[in-house]
């Protein structure tokens, strides 16, 4: 056997410190971000940074946000646009934060409180969604909802399901007893037990309300409406501001200092780089998801990472990073960038529609369904492809799933 010497070329990417480092300031959240700073200030005597925010704003109830869509973020967010004053807008945040786990509140809560605080309270819950939240009972919640839900109100069955509330508990002995007391026929009681149905029991159900899973952080960017269009802006609150000490310049020996004032110059400019990505993605996710400002999830287009990213000029893995662990707040509450994205489902006519819009159709008829012959998952799926889907089953009970609603077995009531 021989020895022989050979030359080969081949190209491989080699990730140098700092391009490493500007990839990973892109996905921080502005917390982890102002952790990587600090430390990096502390560490090159030639950067100073400041923030425009106080620390009080950090001991503010209104801080306190979820990396999910939370009961909470979505209360304060309703709480803010009622513009009450300081007193009024102080025991909303402390009512929010009394509820339980279900969304109701103790009735000791008002114990003491001034009649024009209670009634401004009062007054405020019956107006925000979900409607029933914040009820000190069941049956008040049950009540708010028939009072409040337009299609509820205008049911002839209505009186009869309030009376029924407010005297009798769910149970099939009290059904019957109710049915003969009122002399309700067979098709009546079975028109009752469907309104039952659309009531929500539960009113925190779909929401994260853990407030130990919460923790101090504001928006990264704000959506506002100017001239009947939505906008977005950063949140100036937390962006650093970098710049050269050049004070300290005076300590160090002439190629240190170089060095030094090289590194804090490149992380200047990778956090201007950060910020303007993050603002461009943003408003091109923000103009293509006018609708989902006024609608909530059932407006959402479909938007792929690669749809912004082409018209960006970007690549993906960019997109990906840039919009991860950042938070947006709207009109309808603080939600993750991310949500804005949404994958489609194509229909028969060839349109595509969001899948976040597709979950709201399941969720509206399940909502909507006969409580003791509830909708099985292929039931639902043969409703969507009369209504022009391509929709199989099993995609159906995935989305139920994700939905966290349960079987029609276990949603039946007899």
């Amino acid at each position: 056997m021989k020895n022989a010497i050979s030359c080969s070329i081949q190209q491989h990417l080699a990730l140098t410190p700092t391009l490493t480092q500007a990839i990973g300031l892109l996905q921080l959240s502005h917390h982890e971000l102002q952790e990587e700073i600090n430390r990096l200030v502390e560490k090159n005597p030639m950067l100073k940074v400041s923030y425009s925010f106080s620390n009080e704003q950090h001991n503010n109830f209104s801080n306190m946000t979820d990396q999910s869509v939370s009961l909470v973020t979505h209360l304060e967010n309703q709480l803010v646009f009622m513009h009450f004053n300081d007193e009024i807008y102080q025991w909303g945040l402390k009512l929010i934060y009394s509820l339980d786990d279900r969304g109701f509140l103790s009735s000791s809560f008002y114990e003491g409180l001034p009649t024009k605080i209670t009634q401004a309270l009062k007054n405020w819950l019956l107006k925000i969604d979900p409607i029933g939240i914040g009820a000190t009972s069941l049956k008040e919640s049950l009540c708010w909802q028939l009072e409040k839900d337009f299609i509820l109100k205008q049911n002839p069955l209505t009186p009869y399901l309030i009376d029924f509330i407010e005297k009798y508990d769910f149970s099939m002995k009290s059904l019957m007893l109710f049915k003969k007391r009122s002399r309700l026929t067979d098709t009546q009681m079975h028109q009752l037990k469907s309104l039952i149905g659309l009531l929500n029991f539960n009113p925190a159900q779909h929401y994260e309300h853990s407030i130990a899973q919460q923790y101090y952080q504001q928006p990264d960017l704000i959506v506002c409406k100017n001239n009947n269009k939505f906008e977005v802006h950063l949140n100036q609150d937390l962006i650093p501001s970098l710049h050269l000490d050049e004070v300290a310049s005076y300590s160090f020996h002439q190629k240190e200092m170089k060095e030094l004032v090289q590194q804090a110059k490149y992380l200047i400019k990778i956090v201007d780089t950060r910020f303007d990505t993050l603002i461009k993605t943003a408003s091109l996710l923000v103009h293509h998801q006018q609708d989902f400002f006024v609608y909530g999830k059932a407006g959402l287009k479909t938007l792929i990472l690669e749809d912004i990213a082409q018209q960006l000029g970007l690549h993906e893995s960019t997109i990906s990073r840039i919009i991860a662990n950042k938070l947006i707040q709207t009109p309808l509450g603080i939600f993750e960038l991310k949500s804005l994205l949404s994958r489609g489902l194509k229909k028969n006519s060839g349109e595509i529609v969001s899948t976040a819009s597709v979950k709201e159709l399941i969720l509206s008829l399940i909502q909507h369904e006969c409580v003791s012959e509830p909708l099985s998952d292929q039931d639902i799926a043969n409703t969507l492809n009369r209504q022009g889907f391509c929709i199989a089953r099993r995609t159906v009970t995935k989305y139920r799933k994700q939905l966290d609603i349960q079987t029609s077995t276990q949603r039946k009531i007899h």
